[in-house]
């Protein structure tokens, strides 16, 4: 008995781990018209190994391999053997049976394998089954996506052209209104160009005859203040003399007073020095006086002491008496001192007030005469100075007129050279629009375009996409066909195992 050379497999083996469905070859090679099946190169580990000599022509895709049985010898009359050895013959097909018997259990074991692979698969089918499901429900989804966003792109982009458009039309016409506008103020500017070159000629004529006008006012007005000058400086000579006059008699008039003031000072000094001869004779006159009261009194305290040890009863009359006589000389003596200095006051004021009145009146006929002379200057210089500020009044004057004529003519070319400012100002102004509307049509035009390439990206993202998810699918698909192809290759292996089983059944029932 010969068995191929296949490995046993028993349950308790450890099998290796199928590999995932996404790291097979979807490449699949073309069948050869011939009784074996076709043999990927999927599963290298785990195919079968290859038909032996005396093996059966179906190929056998599981991991356990059954034996071939030898082909029977037709019997023959040569082959008829004694009882003996008949019984050896049915020894060794009972021996045939057992091996046949074990490999028909290794078989059921192999099927129930089978069984198990193929449950399996069958999960793995409505496993597969479910994710095309989703696969086609989540196709769907995108597809009904790409055609929501077609047609909101479609949408916006129409909306953008439209915006674009409209946004495009205010522009022209803004461009028009601003080129008719630019136009009527080239216009305008150009008129006021053309008036202002006739003004300027204008007033360069008049710029021109002003400017002889003012050179013969020039000269006219330098004429006249050298003239004036002339007057001026003989005036001011004339006003020095007179200055050095005037002070020259200031200071006679100062070295007259002063001599008065020093004959006045030696006047009052030799008055003084008689009031004081007069105030001496005045106190030894008092001197006396109080010598003698002194005398008086102590000759009256001598007779009150004799008067007092002689006779204290005559006492009152004497005392009487002494009192009235006291009185009486005391009074002779007061009047005798007031008498005295009446007459010396009398005799001192009249010499003072005669002395005054004759410096006062020295005093004054000077004073009037210093009046008089000065009062005769002051007039001449102020006649003098009154014409030289009348005739410089009257220069003024002319200077004054000719400045206000001049500025007249200034005024009036300031007011041309604003008004040709003004003009270029609003000139400028409007090209400063313009600019800014031309800017702010090319950043509209370059956002739109900015805009439109992103929609463009967007776009090609969403068919990169989609093309990606159609080639996923596609593989998906793929997979799945050669799934089903195995599942059916499977299936055919299941039968052609089923027939073995059932020939060998029979074959053994036919045993």
């Amino acid at each position: 008995m010969s068995f191929s050379k296949a490995k046993l497999q028993r349950f308790n083996d450890i099998k290796p781990c199928a590999p995932s469905p996404a790291a097979y070859n979807v490449t699949v090679k073309e069948k050869t018209k011939s009784a074996v099946l076709p043999q990927t190169e999927r599963f290298i580990e785990c195919r079968s190994p290859a038909n032996s000599e005396t093996g059966t022509t179906h190929s056998t895709p599981c991991l356990f391999r059954t034996p071939s049985l030898p082909k029977r010898k037709k019997a023959t009359t040569s082959d008829i053997k004694s009882k003996p050895k008949e019984l050896f013959v049915v020894n060794t097909d009972l021996e045939a049976l057992k091996d046949k018997i074990v490999e028909c259990e290794n078989k059921d074991a192999f099927i129930k394998d089978l069984s198990e692979q193929i449950e399996e698969l069958k999960e793995s089918m409505s496993n597969l089954e479910k994710q095309k499901m989703q696969l086609d429900l989540n196709k769907d989804k995108f597809e009904q996506r790409v055609v929501h966003l077609k047609v909101e792109h479609e949408k916006h982009v129409t909306k953008l052209t439209e915006k674009f458009e409209h946004d495009i039309c205010k522009a022209t016409e803004e461009k028009v209104k601003i080129s008719n506008e630019i136009t009527l103020v080239r216009k305008e500017y150009e008129e006021l160009k053309d008036a202002n070159r006739k003004e300027m000629e204008e007033l360069k004529k008049n710029c021109d005859q002003f400017q002889i006008l003012y050179d013969r006012s020039v000269e006219q007005c330098n004429r006249l203040i050298e003239e004036k000058n002339t007057l001026l400086t003989s005036k001011e000579k004339e006003l020095r003399a007179l200055d050095n006059k005037y002070i020259e008699i200031q200071r006679i008039h100062s070295l007259e007073i002063e001599k008065l003031k020093k004959e006045h000072w030696l006047a009052i000094q030799d008055i003084e020095i008689e009031m004081l001869k007069n105030m001496t004779e005045i106190q030894k006159e008092k001197e006396d006086t109080a010598s003698k009261i002194k005398e008086i009194e102590q000759f009256m305290d001598k007779e009150m002491r004799s008067l007092k040890e002689n006779c204290e009863k005559e006492k009152q009359e004497i005392l009487i008496q002494s009192e009235a006589r006291v009185k009486q000389y005391l009074s002779h003596v007061f009047r005798w001192k007031a008498k005295f200095k009446k007459k010396s006051n009398c005799s001192l004021k009249k010499n003072w007030r005669e002395v005054e009145k004759n410096w006062k009146n020295k005093l004054e006929s000077q004073v009037k005469e210093s009046d008089a002379i000065l009062k005769e200057c002051q007039a001449i210089s102020e006649y003098s100075i009154i014409q030289c500020e009348l005739e410089k009044n009257q220069i003024k004057v002319q200077l004054t007129e000719k400045t206000k004529d001049l500025e007249v003519v200034q005024l009036k070319y300031d007011q041309v050279m604003q008004n040709c400012e003004e003009l270029t100002t609003k000139f400028k102004a409007l090209q400063c629009e313009l600019n800014s509307v031309i800017a702010e049509l090319n950043e509209t035009r370059r956002t739109l375009g900015e805009e439109l390439n992103r929609k463009k990206n967007e776009l090609k993202k969403i068919t990169e996409e989609r093309r990606a998810y159609e080639v996923t699918i596609k593989r998906s698909q793929g997979t799945i066909e050669v799934l089903t192809r195995r599942l059916i290759n499977s299936d055919r292996d299941v039968e052609q195992l089923k027939k073995e089983l059932s020939d060998s059944e029979e074959k053994m029932l036919e045993y």
